[in-house]
């Protein structure tokens, strides 16, 4: 990536929020991103509907608040890419809409970005909650100081944690819109290959998980566990990894992920849940 994108931030934040529908979990994820207020920081929301146009409710209308359609079903990596490019921001933050975005967060990301021009992807910690909002555990611990390298083994990052330099993520192309899923690991994947990443080591996003919590195998499996394993050993090769030592890591990736949507293994994330939660 050029380094002339490397310059200083302003202070204009959007949150860019796809649904799928207007219902209550989104309402919460929308007024959790607005209560996040800074005298220094401009910040707003995008609601980017996945499918046709529909009434918009009462409650996303007002200052702050827009929402856009992707006119049809197009998948998460397609509604965001369309928030960010219709953005005005300079920076833009993630949130999912049954996630929550926490007090301090705008502040503590908006400084990183300032202090570390040569970061591209600032996230958090989560904390996660059940369907009532309780929490239940946390994500599970990472070494932040090597997340080059832990993206080989897996993705540390927290989809609504994410925040990065709008100009940064246009450069780069936006979400590979042929991941239907995965495409938040694909992204920083392509990111981590062009420069640094940083998980800052407070809490600040609730991350919504169920005991009974589980995701149905993509029709397009094996296709895309080959486009992850490419990204992964791309990434490899220029950290100076063994190539070899790589796709045996991405044998094992793609057989625990089989598993996962088999219903026979946990997501990682799960395993932190309380007992009486279970």
């Amino acid at each position: 990536m050029a380094r002339e994108s490397y310059k200083a931030v302003s202070n204009s934040v959007e949150f860019i929020i796809p649904c799928t529908s207007f219902d209550e979990h989104l309402r919460a994820a929308v007024e959790s991103a607005l209560a996040d207020t800074d005298e220094n920081i401009a910040s707003d929301v995008c609601v980017v509907f996945d499918g046709p146009e529909q009434t918009i409710p009462e409650w996303l209308g007002g200052v702050r608040k827009r929402v856009c359609f992707t006119g049809r079903r197009s998948g998460a990596g397609a509604a965001i890419n369309l928030g960010v490019r219709s953005s005005s921001a300079d920076l833009i933050a993630r949130l999912d809409s049954d996630d929550l975005s926490l007090p301090g967060r705008l502040e503590a990301q908006v400084r990183a970005l300032r202090d570390r021009p040569d970061v591209l992807v600032v996230g958090t910690r989560a904390r996660l909650v059940n369907e009532e909002g309780v929490l239940v555990g946390d994500w599970w611990t990472r070494d932040a100081s090597s997340l080059r390298t832990e993206l080989l083994r897996k993705n540390p990052f927290v989809h609504s944690s994410m925040m990065y330099r709008r100009q940064d993520i246009l450069t780069l192309g936006g979400y590979d819109e042929s991941c239907i899923r995965m495409q938040d690991y694909d992204l920083v994947l392509r990111f981590a290959a062009l420069g640094e990443l940083l998980i800052l080591p407070d809490f600040y996003v609730h991350y919504r998980v169920h005991p009974g919590q589980t995701s149905l195998a993509p029709s397009n499996f094996w296709k895309l566990m080959r486009h992850i394993s490419r990204r992964r050993t791309i990434l490899a090769q220029i950290l100076g990894e063994s190539i070899v030592r790589q796709r045996a890591r991405n044998l094992a990736y793609t057989g625990s992920q089989l598993l996962r949507y088999l219903g026979l293994r946990r997501p990682r994330y799960m395993a932190g849940l309380q007992q009486d939660q279970r």
